[in-house]
């Protein structure tokens, strides 16, 4: 995961009030992550349902979503569930039943994967965009350039606390001599 509490104190250095974000880079990283994950689950989902069918009736474009088209309130990064199936449906140009897709998608028989893990990072930092708009400081901020400063401020040491890091060493192990990291 690209965003740490560690890549979010230092980008809150730079981009945010300091008085409104000082030792709350636990609580503004879980807030976001929170947020993201909303759009996790559907992004799990439709990915399982295209796994499951050659021609997928439940395929939802998240490209060119506008995520802040979903918060509930000027004030908040709350995503609101209705208002992003709207926006799902309006960025695929279709109608879906959501009901119908989470139950094809049976995500209940496949808890492996954190749902946050399924956020892209775009999202990810689309929202923590917002919060920095609305919530922790007064700039207006493009996500584009927050991925750029999240890179220089990530770490080896922050990447090494992943679970793709952990699978990337575990696969090493089992497939010897071959090495990716």
């Amino acid at each position: 995961m690209l965003l740490t509490s560690n890549v979010i104190k230092k980008l809150n250095i730079e981009f945010c009030d300091e008085s409104l974000t000082l030792g709350k880079e636990e609580k503004i990283l879980e807030a976001v992550l929170f947020e993201a994950s909303k759009i996790g689950l559907y992004r799990l989902a439709s990915a399982k349902c295209e796994m499951k069918y050659s021609s997928n009736p439940f395929r939802m474009k998240f490209e060119g979503m506008d995520i802040g088209s979903t918060m509930d309130k000027a004030d908040s990064i709350n995503i609101d569930y209705d208002m992003l199936e709207d926006e799902i449906m309006r960025n695929s140009r279709r109608t879906i039943d959501f009901d119908r897709v989470m139950q094809e998608a049976n995500l209940d028989a496949d808890l492996e994967w954190d749902v946050r893990e399924m956020s892209q990072g775009h999202d990810i930092m689309e929202i923590y965009s917002r919060g920095i708009e609305r919530l922790w400081g007064s700039k207006v901020i493009n996500p584009n350039t927050l991925v750029s400063s999240a890179r220089i401020a990530y770490s080896p040491i922050d990447f090494m606390k992943t679970n793709v890091f952990n699978e990337i060493k575990d696969w090493e192990l089992a497939n010897r001599p071959y090495i990716i990291l």
